[in-house]
């Protein structure tokens, strides 16, 4: 049977440390109000606090072995919902510069389907970056580029925060440009892949 956890943190921790679930249920219960307030007074988002509270509690669990060590666990929790969400704003910032960066190509590009570039080679080394995507960052990115759905009904059709969203969409976009770049060859290569890139869009 799983041990009755006391009220001190210092002793929670000692237990979660050890795999005990039940002082890590009291461990939540007894911050997730308090982080809630202060993430939604940094972020002013009720989905990106949520998120981050999840995120932070399954730190926690994952770290666990290693809480036994923490001495002041309340400066502790609080500092790790900051550092994450700055990490998140960074991560959201990177994903705004690299989208910008293609809308702007897309937006300048004047080539005609004429344009002496392999667009059916290009397709296909896209669709294989696609396929390599682990399987969440393949969903929310065919949802986004090829069904053409907003962050936020992705979020809600797959019970994650838009923030979620974002930095899935992220990652994936920049897995399949890292893919794809070996492909092209100097600016008439790139300006092939933005081509491609219009093409789809424009079929949708």
């Amino acid at each position: 049977m799983p041990s009755d956890p006391t009220n001190n943190d210092k002793e929670l921790l000692l237990q979660i440390a050890a795999g005990d679930e039940t002082a890590f249920s009291v461990l939540f219960d007894r911050y997730k109000d308090k982080l809630f307030t202060f993430l939604f007074r940094l972020t002013g988002s009720a989905d990106a606090a949520e998120d981050l509270i999840q995120n932070i509690f399954l730190k926690l669990w994952t770290s666990r072995e290693s809480l036994e060590e923490i001495e002041h666990f309340t400066a502790y929790i609080f500092r790790m919902g900051r550092n994450m969400m700055l990490n998140d704003i960074r991560k959201n910032a990177r994903e705004s510069l690299l989208l910008a960066e293609i809308k702007k190509e897309m937006a300048t590009e004047q080539h005609s389907l004429s344009d002496p570039c392999d667009i059916s080679e290009l397709r296909q080394k896209l669709q294989e970056a696609v396929n390599r995507l682990p399987p969440q960052q393949k969903k929310i990115y065919q949802l986004s580029r090829e069904s053409g759905l907003k962050r936020e009904e992705i979020a809600a059709m797959l019970a994650i925060s838009p923030s979620t969203v974002n930095n899935h969409l992220f990652q994936a976009l920049k897995s399949i440009r890292e893919y794809i770049t070996p492909y092209l060859r100097g600016l008439a290569g790139v300006e092939c892949f933005v081509t491609l890139l219009r093409h789809i869009a424009e079929k949708k």
